[in-house]
This record gives structure tokens, C-alpha cells and sequence, in this order.
């Protein structure tokens, strides 16, 4: 009898940076995942894409340029559950939009990622 696996995510926890995508795959031998990434923004959730696929072909960017491998506490001395969401996501806007800054290129203010919804 074939198992599988699953796994139990706590979303209100969840930052949409696809580390635990990442690291699944590397645990498990497979390849990097490529979806595309979709957050909601805090303020009036509205979804945000991003296409991982396009970054990683397209620009030439390797995940580990974006994505950190060490756990948070590697870094931070606390472990993820405990890191307050806002600051995963301020970390997350200044290194997206510090690459686009120095690239002079792609999204570089909030309506660029985070549309409005239609009324």
C-alpha cells in the first residue's frame, strides 16, 4: 500500500515566502517548486502574485538569493512561530524592493503588487 505525506500548516503563522516549499523539495530530492506565489496583503487583501518561474529562468536569480536556508533562529535566536508576522513581511518588501531598485527595474511602489479590487 502506497502512504503519503501531508503536512499541517498554521496559516495565520504563514509570511507566503515559500521557504517550506523550498525546503520540502530539498528534503525529499525533488526540484525547487516554481508556482506562482500568491499573499494577501495585510492592509486591504488584496492578492499579490509573483511568479518564481519568471525570476529564476528569466532573471537568472537562484533561490537562495531571496530565500535564506537557515531557520529564523539561525539568524534571529527565536524560532518562526514566535517572529512576528509584520516583521516577515517588512523583511520580504525591503528585499524585493531593494533588488528592483538596484536593477531600476520592476514593481517598486505598493500599488504595483498590491492592486486595488475592482469595484
Amino acid at each position: 500500500m502506497k502512504t503519503k505525506k501531508g503536512l499541517l500548516i498554521d496559516f495565520t503563522k504563514c509570511i507566503g515566502c515559500g521557504s517550506c516549499m523550498a525546503a520540502c523539495a530539498e528534503q525529499n530530492g525533488l526540484p525547487p517548486p516554481t508556482p506562482e506565489m500568491t499573499d494577501l496583503s495585510y492592509k486591504n487583501y488584496t492578492v499579490v502574485s509573483f511568479d518564481h518561474k519568471t525570476h529564476s529562468e528569466s532573471y537568472g536569480l537562484k533561490c537562495i538569493e531571496c530565500h535564506h536556508v537557515e531557520k529564523c533562529g539561525h539568524c534571529h535566536g527565536t524560532d518562526t512561530a514566535s517572529m512576528m508576522v509584520e516583521e516577515a513581511k517588512i523583511a520580504l518588501h525591503e528585499t524585493c524592493m531593494g533588488c528592483h531598485r538596484m536593477i531600476e527595474s520592476g514593481p517598486r511602489k505598493c500599488d504595483d503588487c498590491h492592486k486595488k479590487p475592482a469595484k
